[in-house]
């Protein structure tokens, strides 16, 4: 049986049709559809994860937002991953005070945190709804590292919209 599914996140649409199994599908047919290989499994949960991330992105975020990367220096460097979202929860906190006080839009965001590359550095990306003076306000709260990169979704390649 084919089924079909649209998800609508912003401007982005996905329609897809994928195959049911029968109600009274055989025991071989059952068992081949059981067969999955792991590698099969980790493919379809990373195409799984960047769809998730995708959908999340063009539902809360414009082409005009921000992505920052903020690095530590080497006297800031956490102990684990647990301080680094403690100090973000902190910034957090910071900027939607800031953007309430001033009726500013409410602060979205999305963050992961990396410190596999080259030199296994540890670091943050974000994503947050732009407003004004953002990244003059999230340098003087990121106290823990001077090297903080930033542009907008629509620099970094990313072509959801």
């Amino acid at each position: 049986m084919k089924r079909r599914k649209t998800i609508r996140a912003g401007r982005l649409v996905y329609d897809i049709a994928y195959t049911v199994p029968k109600p009274n599908a055989s025991k071989a047919e059952r068992k081949r559809i059981r067969e999955v290989t792991a590698e099969q499994i980790a493919r379809t949960n990373c195409n799984t994860a960047q769809r998730k991330l995708e959908l999340l992105m063009a539902t809360n975020f414009e082409m005009e937002d921000l992505m920052i990367t903020a690095t530590y220096r080497d006297a800031d460097l956490p102990a684990s991953a647990d301080v680094t979202r403690r100090r973000l929860s902190k910034v957090f906190a910071q900027i939607r005070a800031y953007r309430k006080a001033r009726g500013l839009p409410e602060l979205r965001y999305i963050y992961v945190l990396e410190g596999r590359h080259c030199d296994h550095r540890p670091h943050v990306h974000l994503i947050i709804n732009a407003t004004q003076n953002d990244l003059e306000l999230f340098k003087s709260l990121w106290v823990w590292g001077d090297d903080i990169e930033l542009n907008y979704i629509r620099e970094r390649g990313y072509d959801g919209w």
